[in-house]
């Protein structure tokens, strides 16, 4: 085993790569063994496509089983700078022999089975077990500490990027830091059996090769610092490698390899989803800046480009920025290297450095820019052949068939669901909406507005990219086709439902995608949720959800007796409800009102059979009469009354007078005006009782207590319209007995500023108050 050329690397090093395809091409080795899943060799000839372009990632998973739902998934993923896709690359163009030769991906899978134990539903990803990653974590904070930087990243590249190191002098450092860590390992958690396995692995990988005839000194193996560390001493030292060589002995019996084999395929990756994968071997903070790096081979030019491209960016957003700002700024990135003890300015000088000089000081000027510097959009591209999975080919021939675009320019199409072709396209959007397929976006999000389910007219925008290629290659693991995947995601909210809104909002997507089988799952999970939740805003909106549903149902086929009955007794738990919801503080009291307003279009568009209207205007009127009632609730309740005409003319003046008689509480007074206000209105102003009222309310208000009204005032009329103003202004004139002259203006004609300036100083001083409008 002498002679093996030992190579270690971190992922997604661009010194690393530049390094290791400079000694791969000086050794000219017989066998290339890198550390990658065993079970991924098939893909190799597809890594080394010229059709590919990184960044890409080998997908491997397991779809759920009838017995265990689960989800299983591990992702590798690969950008240019990859230590082990440059080697990868370099041996096929050497016409070299290149394998993985690190545990199956079926054993990482076995490995998140067993560590992670999960709900029935559930999509385990490939975090690992928890307490491996605060080890792990805690093993490179010390180092970092202890070479006196902020953060790992900061040290690294402080210590392996920046400095310009001889390739076998950066082989030698990095094998000291495997040793090192190593050490600390065993300082702070002794042995660990899953590394273990891996090492004892690739061992075995070594040596079958050797037996079978490969000269070790022919033989270059790619790994990790700490993996390539244990090799090296296993080599010196006869019993490490025994025991290695005894471990590999039981593989044929060991349960974590011999588990149910995976599916792998190579998907499109990007550059976003690289730095959302933060941590050693998963992603990096700065993925378009590194790649600049290793086009340059030096972090200074990756450093200059940026800044220098930062000044177009700057500027398309309405910026001041020149050159001298990017040649000041690059000045700034070498003097803060220098001081950070750091051969080359790296991520943080950039940052730093464009914050002070382009952004004055303000960062959040330069965030979206320095977003795309840093981060970048960049996505990556598999052979054609690689992209016709069941959910691709579902994808573009419903897409054709239906006639939706295909563009990657935004296209807004409206969908009426009184037309079969249209129901058809809505159900296929929906389910990649759910299904969380990166392509259609429903412009009206969360749905807040009755009146927009009754016409039931959808709104959205459709844009492919190749994210919409990506999410399809990631949904696989859910299911092969759409209405599976769609499926996948209802069937999780349904049977762990946070509350009796999250459920009927799983529910209505089983309505929205068109898939009965879970529509009896959905009644139950709606009504189990609804037993524990006294929530009147999340009740409320349950309702809505379900009413929705019913309006919905009669464009994809759902008999309304099916959910009816539930949201029938959703609809009587939120009226007996609300009464004691409504004694609650400001912040709620935003909330309800909001709710209040949903359940009460409702109430009043749906037939009665449906719904009891009379159920919910006693509620109203309870909220109105109960003691403690926060005034902002009272107020809307009296606006909702008098808007369905439940509530007399005589009883109206009655209830508005106690509201804003001199005993009430200037801000408690404001607050209902504010809820009074807020509905309604243009019929309350013409009111002469409600608005003689206001006027003296307003001017009752002594003047130590009205700074603290004013606010809550000036939010009571702050959506006034100028037409509003106008007729308000003449109702109040006309109580006040003040006629208004000729040269009065006119609300065809005027602002509000101007109305408001001719009733200060020509009409009366006793009105003046409405500067608040």
């Amino acid at each position: 085993m002498d002679g093996i050329l030992l190579l270690p690397v971190r992922h997604h090093s661009p010194a690393a790569a530049r390094h290791t395809v400079h000694l791969i091409r000086r050794a000219r080795p017989a066998l290339v063994l890198i550390e990658g899943p065993a079970d991924a060799d098939p893909l190799i000839p597809l890594l080394a496509d010229a059709d590919t372009v990184p960044p890409v990632a080998i997908l491997a998973y397991r779809q759920s089983q009838p017995n265990d739902p689960r989800v299983l998934y591990v992702l590798y993923p690969f950008c240019e700078y990859s230590p082990e896709w440059a080697a990868l690359r370099t041996a096929i163009e050497l016409g070299t022999p290149v394998r993985f030769c690190d545990v199956p991906a079926r054993t990482v899978l076995a490995v998140q089975e067993r560590d992670q134990p999960a709900e029935p539903g559930e999509r385990i990803g490939p975090a690992k077990d928890a307490d491996r990653l605060e080890r792990s974590s805690e093993i490179w904070e010390r180092l970092c500490r202890r070479m006196g930087y902020r953060s790992v990243e900061e040290w690294w590249e402080a210590v392996f990027e920046a400095p310009d190191y001889e390739p076998e002098g950066f082989v030698r450092l990095l094998l000291e830091l495997g040793k090192t860590v190593i050490s600390e390992r065993q300082a702070i958690g002794g042995e660990d059996p899953w590394e273990d396995l891996r090492n004892a692995y690739m061992w075995h990988q070594l040596e079958s090769a050797v037996r079978n005839g490969v000269d070790p000194r022919q033989i270059v193996l790619i790994c990790g610092a700490a993996h390539a560390a244990v090799f090296a001493q296993a080599l010196e030292d006869p019993p490490l490698a025994s025991r290695l060589r005894h471990l590999a002995s039981n593989f044929d019996h060991h349960p974590l390899l011999q588990a149910p084999p995976a599916e792998l395929t190579l998907i499109p990756y990007s550059f976003p989803r690289l730095s959302e994968q933060l941590g050693y071997g998963a992603g990096n903070r700065a993925p378009q800046f590194y790649q600049l790096a290793h086009q340059w081979g030096s972090m200074k030019g990756a450093a200059l480009e940026t800044l220098t491209r930062l000044v177009g960016l700057m500027q398309a957003q309405g910026e001041m920025a020149s050159l001298a700002d990017a040649i000041e700024a690059y000045r700034l990135c070498l003097t803060l290297s220098a001081i950070r003890g750091k051969a080359q300015p790296g991520v943080d000088e950039v940052v730093d450095a464009a914050v002070a000089t382009f952004g004055r000081g303000q960062a959040e000027r330069v965030r979206s820019p320095l977003w795309l510097l840093m981060v970048g959009e960049r996505v990556g591209r598999v052979p054609q052949r690689m992209t016709r999975t069941p959910l691709h080919i579902e994808f573009y021939a419903t897409a054709q068939r239906l006639g939706l675009p295909l563009s990657d320019e935004p296209k807004e199409i409206r969908l009426n669901q009184s037309q079969p072709h249209e129901v058809q396209q809505s159900i296929f959007l929906h389910r990649l909406r759910v299904g969380q397929i990166s392509f259609a976006s429903y412009l009206q999000g969360e749905i807040s507005a009755y009146e927009t389910l009754s016409t039931v007219v959808e709104k959205w925008r459709l844009q492919w990219t190749p994210l919409t290629d990506i999410s399809l290659m990631e949904s696989i693991v859910l299911g092969n086709t759409l209405a599976e995947i769609a499926g996948y995601q209802i069937r999780k909210r349904l049977e762990h439902p946070e509350d009796v809104l999250k459920a009927s909002e799983a529910a209505l997507e089983a309505v929205l995608c068109h898939l009965p089988e879970w529509y009896e799952t959905a009644m139950r999970a709606v009504e189990q949720a609804s037993v524990s939740d006294n929530d009147f805003t999340d009740l409320a909106r349950a309702v809505y959800n379900l009413s929705a549903l019913i309006v919905y149902g009669a464009s994809r086929s759902v008999r309304r007796e099916v959910f009816q009955p539930l949201l029938s007794r959703l609809y009587t738990r939120a009226c007996l409800v609300l009464p004691g919801a409504a004694r609650c503080g400001d912040e709620e009291a935003q909330e309800i009102s909001q709710a209040m307003r949903l359940l009460h279009e409702i109430a009043a568009s749906l037939p009665e059979s449906d719904l009891d209207l009379d159920l919910w205007l006693h509620a109203l009127r309870e909220v109105v009469d109960r003691e403690g009632t926060h005034p902002l609730l009272v107020g809307l309740a009296t606006a909702l009354l008098h808007l369905a005409r439940a509530i007399a003319e005589d009883d109206l003046n009655r209830l508005v007078s106690r509201q804003l008689s001199p005993g009430t509480e200037p801000i408690s007074a404001a607050r209902f005006l504010e809820g009074f206000f807020s509905l309604n209105r243009h019929l309350l102003i013409r009111s002469a009782s409600v608005v003689r009222w206001l006027n003296d309310f307003v001017r009752s208000i002594p003047d130590d207590q009205f700074l603290s009204a004013l606010p809550v005032m000036r939010r009571a009329f702050s959506d006034f319209s100028r037409s509003e103003i106008q007729h308000l202004v003449d109702t109040l004139l006309s109580v006040m007995g003040i006629e208004r002259t000729s040269d009065a203006p006119r609300k065809a004609e005027s602002s509000a500023d101007e109305i408001i300036a001719w009733v200060d100083v020509e009409a009366d001083r006793r009105i003046a108050w409405l500067d608040l409008l």
